[in-house]
C-alpha cells in the first residue's frame, strides 16, 4: 500500500499558506525567522520513554529538508540534522520577512547522501528496552518532497520589523511511535530493520506519523 496514503501531504508547490494578519506597513524593516530543530522530552542526554513503558536510547534521529516555508516567504535550500543529543540550531534562515502574525510552518523532507543518512530522508536508529525485553531499531526513510505542516499552537509565529525571530521545532518522538507494537518486535532482541524493503508497513505507518510529530 503505498506511503502517500498515510500522510497528510502538502503538495510539493505548497498549496499550504499561512496567513500573516498584520503584515505592517511598507515603511517597516522586515525581520527574519532562524530555524532551529530539538527532540521534546529529551533533557541532558535522558532516554525519552515511549507511550507503551520502553525506555528509547537514540544513537541517530536524522532528518533531511529540502525547503522551509512560514506564509508565503520559502527558502529552497537543502539542510540535515541529527538531534538524537543536543538542539540543532540554525539550520535554515527566511530573510526579509513582512513583521506581524503567521499561523503556520511547513518543512519538505529531501535526501542527502552525506553520512549518517546516507540517501534517506530520515533515519532513526536507538536502542528499545522495557525489562527483559530490548532490540535495536533501524529505521530509514525514503520520502522525498514529502511537506510536513508544523503546529504553530493558538499563537503561531510573529515577526517583528527588524528583529530575528527564532523558530524552535520540537520533534516528539513518542509520536513518532505511536501505535507501533515495541513489545512484539523486541521479542527476539535482535536489530529490527525498518524500511519500504523490510517491515514497509511499518516503515509507512511511522512516516504517517510525522505528520502529526513537528511543534513550536
Amino acid at each position: 500500500m503505498p506511503i502517500w496514503k498515510y500522510l497528510r501531504v502538502i503538495p510539493a508547490f505548497f498549496t499550504l499558506f499561512a496567513c500573516a494578519t498584520g503584515p505592517g506597513n511598507f515603511d517597516d524593516e522586515p525581520g527574519s525567522a532562524n530555524l532551529s530543530l530539538q527532540l521534546s522530552g529529551l533533557e541532558s542526554s535522558t532516554p525519552v520513554v515511549s507511550h507503551d513503558g520502553f525506555i528509547l536510547t537514540f544513537t541517530h534521529f536524522a532528518l533531511s529538508f529540502s525547503q522551509m516555508q512560514l506564509g508565503e516567504a520559502s527558502v529552497e535550500e537543502a539542510f540535515s540534522a541529527d538531534i538524537f543529543s543536543e538542539t540543532a540550531s540554525g539550520l535554515a534562515v527566511l530573510e526579509d520577512m513582512a513583521p506581524g502574525d503567521y499561523s503556520s510552518l511547513a518543512l519538505t523532507l529531501g535526501m542527502t547522501g552525506n553520512p549518517p543518512l546516507q540517501g534517506n530522508s530520515i533515519l532513526l536508529e536507538g536502542e528499545a528496552r522495557k525489562g527483559g525485553s530490548k532490540c535495536v531499531l533501524n529505521v530509514q526513510l525514503q520520502a522525498d518532497g514529502t511537506a510536513l505542516e508544523v503546529d504553530a499552537g493558538d499563537e503561531g509565529v510573529s515577526v517583528v520589523s527588524g528583529e530575528e525571530t527564532q523558530l524552535l521545532v520540537q520533534v516528539d518522538p513518542n509520536a513518532v511511535f505511536a501505535g507501533v507494537d515495541l513489545g512484539g518486535l523486541c521479542q527476539n532482541g535482535a536489530t529490527v530493520m525498518i524500511s519500504a524493503a523490510q517491515n514497509s508497513q511499518l516503515a509507512e505507518q511511522i512516516l504517517g506519523n510525522f505528520s502529526s510529530a513537528f511543534s513550536l
